[in-house]
């Protein structure tokens, strides 16, 4: 999953309810109502996230004599399997937590990293023209 997509839906958990009610109802209109969404956020939603994959996350067919209907895509069910995957792991995570402070300990142990100390070791390549390592 890109960086770009899964920062968006860890910020806009609201957008992944929504891609997990249309692959259970096959219809925006009801997949709004249950991701507590109008029906028109439900579609800007859609819309915002089909631009940020490289292929869409949900198909939708037009009304007719069946009616109409949306589904997600392969990379739509994709995605939604890797969130899954992500919340189990995660669960797990906060499970095997011993101590109340246990995971404040791991936070203040995470490094940090500015582009430039990124670049550091990396060969002028990939460091661009006219970089420097200091």
């Amino acid at each position: 999953m890109p960086n770009v997509i899964a920062h968006y839906l860890h910020h806009r958990p609201q957008r992944l309810a929504l891609l997990q009610h249309i692959a259970e109802q096959g219809s925006i209109t009801r997949a709004a109502k249950a991701a507590g969404l109008s029906y028109k956020a439900a579609w800007d939603a859609i819309d915002e996230l089909n631009n940020l994959t490289a292929q869409p996350l949900v198909a939708r067919s037009v009304g007719g004599k069946g009616g109409g209907g949306a589904r997600l895509s392969a990379e739509g069910e994709r995605l939604l399997r890797l969130y899954r995957k992500l919340m189990a792991m995660q669960a797990q995570v906060l499970e095997a937590v011993e101590e109340e402070g246990d995971l404040e300990v791991l936070n203040q142990l995470m490094l940090h990293t500015s582009a430039r100390n990124q670049l550091r070791g990396a060969s002028p390549a990939f460091r661009g023209k006219g970089a420097t390592t200091t």
